[in-house]
């Protein structure tokens, strides 16, 4: 059963300033700031949906969210989980894509057969 307790605490890959993965943490830590002032770098993504007319698709982040909670924020993100199959694949960013296909699956309904990977941009 999903809660978002048991969302927090899924298993995330921690990565250096060059994206190489150095560990793993969950996203309740990767999310909490240090004593320093610093958030711990981990591997996320974000999703900007347009339609044909240039118009992007905005959600609001949910209250019970510990960064930004209440927030509008970009079509979906996330993070690919570490311990999800396929996720963990650095080749082409391929656990990335495959990330955002389920993420966009769950949050929008998005079928993820409906989610090509051609036209994929990505940014750091």
């Amino acid at each position: 059963m999903f809660t978002v307790r048991n969302a927090i605490m899924r298993i995330v890959g921690r990565i250096d300033e060059k994206d190489n993965i150095i560990g793993q943490a969950s996203k309740r830590d990767c999310h909490l700031v240090q004593k320093n002032g610093d958030l711990p770098l981990h591997r996320a993504f974000s999703v900007f949906l347009f339609n044909k007319k240039g118009h992007l698709l905005l959600q609001k982040r949910s209250a019970q969210k510990i960064t930004y909670p209440g927030a509008y924020t970009n079509s979906c993100c996330s993070h690919p989980l570490a311990d999800f199959p396929g996720e963990d694949e650095e080749r082409n960013a391929m656990g990335i894509k495959r990330a955002a296909q389920r993420r966009l699956n769950y949050e929008l309904g998005i079928p993820v057969d409906k989610i090509p990977f051609r036209g994929v941009q990505l940014h750091y």
